[in-house]
């Protein structure tokens, strides 16, 4: 049997802020996946300005700005984690979309 404990992120083009949610996938005969814990994470005034204007952007302030969404996911991800006490060690991956 194969078994991935994951942590996955996700956020639409409704900006109401990052769904975030830890779970497992299984393979046993078939892969099967059940969710333990998730969370909503609201933007704040910031982010939301910052992605609101995200496709004016030109490339370089663009990647910008990618950088420092992917360093927030990233703060996001450590403060779920220590909130529901997850073994760090027990995470195969990290996932984000959106």
């Amino acid at each position: 049997m194969k078994e991935y404990f994951t942590i996955g992120m996700m956020s639409g083009t409704s900006l109401d802020g990052i769904d975030i949610v830890y779970g497992c996938f299984q393979f046993k005969e078939k892969w099967t996946a059940k969710i333990f814990l998730c969370d909503l994470y609201p933007y704040n005034s910031y982010w939301l300005d910052q992605l609101q204007v995200a496709a004016t952007l030109s490339g370089y302030e663009l990647m910008s700005l990618n950088n420092k969404y992917g360093e927030y996911l990233g703060k996001v991800a450590n403060h779920f984690i220590e909130k529901h006490k997850i073994n760090k060690k027990d995470i195969s991956c990290l996932s984000s979309h959106g």
